[in-house]
């Protein structure tokens, strides 16, 4: 049986408009691991924005699959967004978790719209000098259209 660790985060500004919200992201993670036989090992949750990576939640998440505490099989998100608002954070933050061989994975689908306007692209679409402009750490250009075929590509190339 999968183990993970799950992951639900909402802005402080929504969780005083919507004090549920929480709760129901933390649900409907359990119920998706219930309904796919995944074990779940810990829950963590922040009521932050996710525009900053200074969350107590996902450091303390980062820092005990880094330091060993706990070995997942994945990272469970009901979204990306959960993770970070923007392209470049979103991948550190994956990578940090595949270093470790722990997959993140996404319990709805990809969400264009939350996004567009937020995302970075390279000015080529060649996978291999994509690979290689990331190889020196050069991330991209900011655009207005959805990255999900780049975030597809970086998942498939770690697996």
């Amino acid at each position: 049986m999968k183990t993970t660790l799950l992951y639900a985060q909402v802005a402080s500004s929504e969780n005083r408009l919507l004090p549920g919200l929480l709760h129901y992201q933390v649900t409907a993670l359990k119920l998706f691991c219930y309904k796919n036989e995944i074990n779940i090992l810990k829950i963590y949750t922040d009521t932050m924005s996710n525009k900053t990576l200074k969350r107590p939640g996902l450091l303390a998440m980062l820092r005990e699959v880094e330091d060993g505490e706990l070995s997942p099989d994945l990272v469970l998100v009901q979204d990306w967004g959960m993770l970070s608002q923007f392209a470049i954070p979103l991948f550190q933050i994956i990578d940090q978790f595949y270093y470790k061989h722990v997959d993140v994975r996404t319990t709805e689908d990809f969400d264009l719209q939350s996004f567009n306007s937020r995302m970075y692209k390279f000015k080529t679409s060649d996978p291999k000098e994509v690979a290689e402009l990331r190889a020196k750490n050069i991330y991209g250009i900011p655009i207005y259209e959805p990255f999900e075929l780049a975030l597809h590509q970086r998942i498939q190339r770690k697996a």
